[in-house]
């Protein structure tokens, strides 16, 4: 973990959203905060929903747990950023059945680069998550001394969210349904590039929080992804980080 990386732990309760009861004995081990559009070299996945697959579809559960991660998440949140090449493309993972619908998964490499911003001097945010009574909470704390603007669609500020591991549990957030950028049926997705038409200030020292709540069926050694837009146009900063949290169960 390099200095951005730090370490933050959670207990998480029952459900109000989600159905079934809440699992106990699940912590947050960790928590990772990352700027994928600074580093050198940016891959983005992404998903779409497939009628008709022009290629063999392979199993959700036949995946690697690494390309298990990159893949739900690709499906769930519609884009999924990283700064090494994705283990999908070491198998030619291409169409994957997964819940009962084909998904495409493909990824695109770009130079992360194009801001002139140093990474090693970034430092503008912290991801961090605790929780609140049976929600996990996760905030994105502006360590900068301006103010930087958060750029979505709309609630939830950090996207669809799902905690991956051997399976899949996807994050409840009432807002979901009121947001006309996610897709319901059927599946709980954010299409790839919605229109980022809200805007939120974080001033100096202040945290942004999104509550999301985790069901009864939490896999074992999952890690939960997040990500947003941040920009401060006056300073020149337009980047995308991203936070990663490691969930334990007893």
């Amino acid at each position: 973990m390099d200095r951005r990386s730090f370490l933050g732990s959670a207990a998480i309760g029952a459900a109000g959203v989600l159905a079934g009861c809440l699992s106990a004995g699940v912590t947050v081990t960790s928590a990772e905060t990352s700027y994928p559009s600074a580093a050198g070299a940016v891959y983005e996945l992404r998903s779409e929903l497939t009628d008709e697959p022009q290629e063999p579809s392979i199993p959700f559960d036949s995946l690697s747990r690494e390309q298990r991660l990159e893949v739900a998440n690709a499906i769930h949140r519609g884009e999924y950023m990283i700064t090494e090449s994705p283990a999908i493309s070491e198998g030619d993972v291409s169409n994957v059945d997964y819940r009962d619908r084909t998904f495409t998964v493909s990824y695109s490499v770009g130079d992360g680069m194009g801001h002139g911003q140093n990474p090693d001097t970034l430092d503008f945010v912290t991801f961090d998550a605790t929780a609140t009574g049976t929600e996990l909470e996760c905030s994105l704390t502006n360590s900068h001394s301006a103010p930087l603007e958060v750029s979505h669609t709309g609630r939830p500020y950090f996207g669809v969210s799902v905690a991956v591991g051997e399976t899949v549990t996807l994050l409840g957030h009432d807002r979901y349904v009121e947001n006309n950028t996610i897709e319901i049926d059927p599946i709980t997705r954010q299409p790839p590039q919605p229109t980022r038409e809200r805007t939120t200030t974080i001033e100096p020292g202040e945290s942004l929080t999104e509550a999301y709540v985790i069901g009864d069926s939490v896999p074992t050694d999952a890690v939960v992804y997040v990500s947003t837009l941040i920009r401060n146009d006056a300073l020149s900063i337009h980047e995308f980080p991203t936070g990663r949290f490691s969930l334990e169960t007893d």
